[in-house]
């Protein structure tokens, strides 16, 4: 299997491998006369080699092949001394670290390629897959992070709960690809609606959840009004119903509440 490509801000960044430094001090302890170094991008290696080297230089360079036969790099080794010069058994210890160092270097690789997929899962796993909204799992967890952070902060937060009103007739009428644009049009406007620090999620069906951060009961009114406008404008008919935080009860307690005020406003 071939290598990911690897893209110019890749270039910039240091090399994360732990193999690179224990490898690289190994040998310039064993050849304290030469300066090694390791390139990770083969296509520039020659570039660099000559940029690097003046008229009255020794130099030396390796391909880091693993056991599979895939080039992790680059090795290269100068000395400022025309003379300077390795033995047959020197390059016989040189080429066998370059053979482990190789491999170490792919299970490294591997290994952070396989922790970023996972990431990536991850988030995945928390996001939407049709409007690109925070899922229920994620609204789950932010409530449980902004819990806590009301608790130590004393942070006042409102949650405010959202039904679509024609979703099923559009499915119905349109078909489930109008549906679908319904839905997505209703997460547009949320997104715009809310702010940076407030979170909207599509927690199911036609039902959006939005937790507002350090917002008061009192100031909800005109937040409900504000957007109740903005999905009129855009064409988005929709139930809301809201609750606030308060003391002696938690924010899932105001997420019931908001779901119950939906319910009634029905």
């Amino acid at each position: 299997m071939g290598k990911p490509a690897i893209n110019d801000a890749e270039k910039e960044q240091p090399i994360p491998w732990s193999a690179e430094a224990k490898v690289l001090c190994w040998l310039a302890e064993r050849f304290p006369k030469i300066n090694w170094r390791l390139m990770r991008h083969v296509a520039a290696t020659a570039e660099n080699i000559a940029n690097s080297l003046s008229a009255s230089s020794s130099a030396w360079t390796w391909p880091i092949l693993d056991s599979l036969g895939q080039c992790q790099g680059v090795l290269h080794g100068s000395s400022n001394s025309a003379t300077a010069t390795l033995t047959n058994y020197d390059q016989s210890i040189v080429e066998r670290a370059i053979f482990l160092w190789g491999d170490l270097l792919r299970i490294e690789h591997e290994r952070n390629y396989a922790s970023e997929r996972a990431a990536r899962a991850e988030e995945l796993a928390l996001v939407d897959a049709l409007t690109g909204l925070p899922n229920r799992r994620a609204w789950e967890q932010a409530l449980a992070r902004e819990e806590q952070r009301c608790r130590r902060a004393n942070h006042p937060a409102a949650i405010i709960c959202m039904d679509l009103d024609r979703l099923k007739e559009q499915n119905d009428s349109a078909g489930h690809a109008a549906g679908d644009e319904l839905l997505q049009k209703a997460a547009d406007c949320l997104r715009r609606a809310i702010r940076p620090h407030d979170l909207a999620a599509r927690l199911g069906g036609d039902e959006f959840g939005i937790l507002l951060v350090e917002c008061a009961g009192e100031c909800m009114p005109t937040i409900i009004e504000r957007l109740r406008a903005a999905l009129a404008a855009a064409d988005v008919s929709a139930t809301l119903g809201w609750a606030a935080r308060a003391n002696g009860n938690d924010l899932h307690e105001a997420w019931r509440a908001a779901d119950q005020a939906l319910i009634t406003a029905k």
